[in-house]
């Protein structure tokens, strides 16, 4: 079983150092975005801007500051350094979604294989644009299985992560409050992260809004967030 996991991690391996320098070397659009975001949160600069066009950061502004390590490395640098841990977070993904199963019926590697020949192609397309679904949902399948395990703090973090990543992780959150973890769901639903996801209802909707009515100062005193006013606050 070593001997067989040492070869599948050694053509992964191979596999990716292939196809970044053949392919995705020139694209990870995605990834340029959220990387800048991690660049203005690191000096205090607006991450809104009408200017960025199509390529405006969408995300909120908790996710600008867990960018920030990645934003203080070169592009030529986090661009490689992303994919690979990617095509990593692909592999816990599959990790963890075997554990989740309630019942194991064929081995590991058979179901492994599996997932890769149903989910290549969206994998790839995922390491092609360098999105940030793979982090997001490694952490939703981990907080699934700290739930299995009876580790309800540790799944009421990944599932706040979640949040921080993407907004809608908050679907995810009444799964606390149907397994009867009322005070775990509580501490995650006041979490910073839940405060900038309420906070960037008004704000966002504002980004774009240049009349005296609805300033991106003005979104900033209504949001009361620490994070979006350094986002926001005119420079």
């Amino acid at each position: 079983m070593n001997r067989r996991r040492l070869v599948a991690a050694s053509l992964l391996v191979a596999a990716a150092l292939v196809a970044y320098p053949l392919r995705v070397s020139q694209n990870m659009r995605d990834f340029e975005v959220w990387w800048t975001a991690g660049v203005r949160a690191a000096a205090a600069q607006p991450l809104f801007r009408a200017d960025d066009g199509h390529y405006q950061f969408k995300y909120l502004p908790a996710f600008a500051v867990l960018a920030m390590p990645l934003g203080t490395l070169p592009l030529p640098v986090a661009k490689p350094a992303w994919f690979f841990i990617s095509v990593a977070l692909i592999v816990a993904l599959i990790a963890f979604s075997i554990r989740l199963l309630p019942e194991q019926r064929r081995p590991t590697w058979v179901l492994a294989v599996m997932v890769v020949l149903v989910m290549g192609k969206f994998y790839a397309r995922e390491l092609d644009l360098g999105q940030v679904n793979l982090v997001f949902t490694v952490a939703a399948t981990a907080a699934f299985v700290a739930m299995k395990a009876q580790r309800e703090m540790l799944a009421a973090a990944l599932l706040v992560l979640t949040v921080a990543i993407k907004p809608y992780g908050v679907l995810l959150l009444p799964g606390l409050v149907v397994r009867r973890q009322r005070a775990t769901a509580v501490a995650a639903a006041t979490s910073p992260a839940m405060r900038d996801t309420v906070a960037s209802r008004s704000v966002v909707s504002c980004v774009s809004v240049t009349s005296s009515s609805c300033t991106p100062a003005l979104c900033v005193v209504n949001s009361g967030s620490e994070i979006a006013t350094a986002a926001f606050h005119p420079v």
